[in-house]
């Protein structure tokens, strides 16, 4: 064994050296710019490949479409005098611009008259928001509730509600625990 080692020391000793040296002379001698996007394999570049604080809020691109919808969803009918209101919500937009607003309701049930579907959609100062009605589930069968719409409006004082409504009559709601409002201006 020890003579084998001897003979090929040189060897050996080449072998370290190419090992431990090769790869920082590689990583050193690609100058700057080289590696762009487009040579990244996808999925290379991970979060913990990142230097934590190294990404800067000006080095991410701001999102230029979003969308949303309720499957099903209408325009629910104008306010009358049957519509009652479920989590009324105040805001101020500092200007106008494109806002998206959301409500959650963790448990809602309502109940009509005779046997009409109860209905929930969103209003804004009392305009109905196309494509946010959909049936209320009736006292037995509870289930949370989340109406979300974007349009534009002006900048200032805002009245948002969850309206219920029913055919012929007036709604009877039930709406236990705390509803969420979110409110994003976009523009």
């Amino acid at each position: 064994m020890l003579r084998h080692l001897r003979r090929n020391a040189v060897a050996y000793l080449a072998l370290v050296v190419a090992l431990g040296t090769g790869t920082a002379y590689a990583a050193a001698s690609i100058p700057n710019g080289s590696v762009t996007a487009a040579k990244l394999h996808a999925n290379a570049v991970t979060s913990t490949k990142i230097k934590n604080g190294s990404i800067k809020s000006k080095d991410l691109k701001k999102p230029v479409w979003a969308q949303s919808s309720t499957l099903g969803a209408a325009t629910p009918p104008a306010p009358t005098p049957d519509v009652v209101s479920v989590a009324p919500y105040a805001f101020t937009l500092p200007h106008a611009g494109r806002t998206t607003l959301t409500v959650f309701i963790p448990a809602l049930t309502a109940n009509c008259p005779g046997s009409a579907t109860p209905s929930v959609g969103l209003y804004i100062d009392t305009l109905a928001i196309n494509g946010t009605r959909t049936n209320v589930p009736g006292a037995g069968n509870t289930r949370p509730i989340q109406l979300t719409a974007t349009l534009p409006l002006a900048g200032g004082s805002h009245a948002a509600q969850v309206g219920i409504t029913c055919a012929g009559g007036t709604p009877s709601p039930s709406s236990p625990g705390a509803e969420t409002w979110t409110v994003i201006l976009t523009d």
